[in-house]
């Protein structure tokens, strides 16, 4: 027999008296329960066996009249004969026993009547056990109070989360949801919520989610674009079904997740359960998905084994806790200076701030961490209600200044004034660089480009050139790409003719064409590189970026030859794969010359076989193969993109092409 821990016998000798225990006692239960599997399992079948309920019959008006009616003449005969015995003390206390006992039946029936008339409200760990869900005509389980979806609970909310088109904290302690409700979470955004009781969302990275409706037979929602996973078990004896622009998948009680990509194509998988999946396009209408499968549509009805990606997705709406303190708990937010920072509470990471998240009542201690700050840890002052951490996380030391007391106008001004003067030691100087380093290893730019911009008023020559090539690096990094490509203009005019320059310039013309827009700026800075006498060691690059802005600003018949050239002077070097990539596209669209595509496309697929850009290959040399009316090769490149790219972007139009081939050749499957 497996021992148990003395902490584990006094929490499941605390279970059945939740509610009378102490709210110190209260949160050390919780936070055991949090922690212990085989007490969890306890506390769930303790539940379960208060939450069971016989269902009888209710009783009718005629009924409990038959009962009152053979009750009460019996205590009327028992008080008759009571009154005419003989009052021997014995046979007094016989009679009054009996008199005792049909009275007790009496309240008996009269509890019965009550109980069939308000049936009790059980509670076990502090949750609130419902009576038996009452059903309509038709046996189906109508809405009942504490389960009624459109109240929903946060569970977890990082980054940014818009309700209704109005963006939202979170710190509401129930989320109202009726249908026509919306959800939308930004980039890299996380929404972890209950709808009820029984059903469990996530919404994860860019996704747009609707409530359609909530009625006692069908819960019904639609996901126009993102990643969905989906806790729901079919308790509430209600259908599911989630619309997508391709499908709609109805769920039979299972853990699943559903992702909707930009070009409509729709990628179901499941964890746990089943699903079925409607396709309201291609030749298979209708596919069960089991567990451990996944299914894309359109497509041919294939069923795949599901990914990494899609367990990790699956994994958000399983966190979300079963545990009674963390389902009534109280909502706590962080929220600071700095974002992306991590967030541990009692040693386990919940996520990254912005961050909202649902904790159990009780005393909880936190940890705020970033690389190159320094840790904060404290404990949250409000047991028991939700409340807003505010915080300011400080840099390590081994980049806070030494001059003490900078923010002060005065001590500003005293040091503006000996800036340039023979007082400045270069030694303080090359602190102020070291300290600049460290704090952009750390993340932390706007500190280092202070440091820096006052480095930059200090010193010359070669000093000035590393701390200008800091300093830019700083600028571009915190997204002020303008003042960074104005940086290295800089570079490039204090150090004329040297590799550093070069350098300089080609980061210039790349801000210029990526991020600025500025082509022509990119296109002077590109050539000027080319054409120096200087050759540095971004050459190849330079002149792959110079043909490459001819490509983006459509002069193709430039571009074409611009690769070219560039492949003669570069046939091997690091960007030649790429270069083949772009004149194969370029001779389909410029000159029709598929056959030259083609071995361009097929050079760059051999040379980067993993790159995701081979997705793009394979589907032109299909398109190539079509128009040359090569249509063998082109079902066989079409089997070969299905293969390597299932949940591919162009898989819409390889079944136009593949169904174009078919009404052409007359064959109605691909053989």
């Amino acid at each position: 027999m497996k021992p148990v821990s003395k902490t584990c016998r006094s929490t499941l000798a605390h279970l059945a008296k939740y509610k009378e225990l102490s709210a110190v006692t209260r949160s050390g239960v919780d936070m055991h329960l949090r922690r212990c599997d085989a007490c969890m399992t306890a506390w769930q079948g303790l539940a379960d066996m208060e939450a069971f309920r016989v269902e009888t019959p209710s009783m009718s008006q005629a009924q409990k009249a038959s009962v009152y009616d053979r009750l009460v003449p019996s205590i009327h005969e028992i008080a008759r004969d009571y009154a005419g015995k003989p009052k021997n003390r014995n046979i007094r206390m016989v009679y009054a026993g009996a008199l005792s006992l049909a009275v007790a039946a009496g309240i008996a029936v009269a509890v019965l009547l009550s109980f069939y008339r308000q049936p009790p409200d059980r509670t076990i760990a502090g949750i609130s056990v419902a009576p038996p869900a009452p059903v309509d005509d038709r046996g189906i389980s109508l809405p009942q109070p504490g389960s009624d979806l459109s109240e929903g609970r946060i569970n977890k909310m990082q980054g940014t989360v818009y309700l209704n088109g109005q963006p939202f904290s979170g710190m509401d302690d129930t989320l109202t949801m009726s249908p026509g409700s919306t959800v939308a979470v930004a980039k890299d955004a996380i929404m972890n919520f209950r709808m009820g009781r029984f059903v469990k969302i996530s919404l994860v990275d860019e996704t747009s989610w609707t409530v359609n409706e909530i009625s006692s037979e069908l819960i019904s929602m639609s996901l126009e674009r993102g990643k969905l996973a989906v806790d729901y078990d079919g308790s509430l004896g209600r259908r599911m079904e989630i619309h997508t622009p391709e499908s709609v998948v109805r769920v039979k009680g299972t853990v699943f997740t559903v992702e909707v990509f930009g070009d409509g194509v729709t990628q179901v998988s499941v964890t746990r359960g089943e699903v079925e999946v409607v396709s309201r396009v291609g030749a298979h209408p209708r596919v069960d998905v089991a567990a451990g499968n996944l299914l894309q549509v359109p497509g041919d009805g294939r069923l795949v084994p599901l990914g990494d990606h899609q367990r990790i997705l699956a994994q958000e709406v399983e966190s979300i806790s079963n545990n009674p303190g963390t389902i009534s708990g109280r909502l706590v937010r962080f929220d600071g200076g700095q974002e992306h920072v991590q967030v541990e509470i009692d040693n386990r990471v919940v996520g990254f701030t912005p961050l909202t998240v649902r904790l159990p009542a009780g005393p909880v201690s936190y940890r705020l961490t970033k690389p190159g700050m320094q840790t904060v840890e404290a404990q949250l002052t409000n047991e028991q209600v939700s409340e807003q951490v505010k915080f300011t996380l400080n840099p390590s030391e081994n980049y806070v200044p030494r001059v003490a007391n900078m923010g002060q106008k005065r001590k500003w001004k005293k040091r503006q004034a000996t800036l340039n003067t023979e007082e400045v030691k270069d030694e303080e100087s090359k602190s102020f660089v070291v300290r600049a380093k460290a704090a952009m290893s750390a993340g932390d730019m706007p500190y280092a480009a202070r440091l820096l911009e006052e480095t930059v008023r200090r010193v010359d020559g070669s000093q000035l050139t590393t701390a200008l090539s800091l300093l830019a690096e700083c600028y571009g990094a915190m997204g002020d790409y303008q003042k960074a490509a104005d940086t290295f203009e800089r570079v490039a005019a204090s150090a004329p003719g040297t590799p550093i320059a070069q350098n300089s310039k080609y980061e210039i013309g790349r801000l210029a064409m990526d991020y600025i827009g500025d082509y022509d700026r990119a296109r002077a800075a590109f050539t000027s590189y080319v054409a120096s006498p200087v050759v540095g060691q971004l050459q190849e690059d330079a002149y792959f970026s110079l043909c490459e802005l001819y490509g983006r600003e459509g002069v193709r018949n430039n571009a074409l030859q611009c690769f070219n050239d560039f492949l003669r002077m570069f046939p091997d070097g690091h960007r030649s794969a790429y270069a083949h990539l772009w004149r194969g596209v370029l001779h389909q669209e410029v000159d029709q010359q598929w056959r030259l595509a083609e071995r361009d496309l097929l050079t760059f697929i051999s040379a980067k076989p993993r790159h995701p850009r081979c997705e793009e290959a394979r589907y032109r040399i299909a398109l190539g193969r079509y128009n040359l009316r090569d249509y063998p090769g082109a079902m066989k490149m079409f089997r070969e993109y299905q293969e390597e790219h299932p949940g591919g972007q162009y898989f819409i139009r390889v079944d136009r092409l593949k169904s174009a081939i078919q009404e052409k050749t007359g064959k109605h499957r691909e053989r």
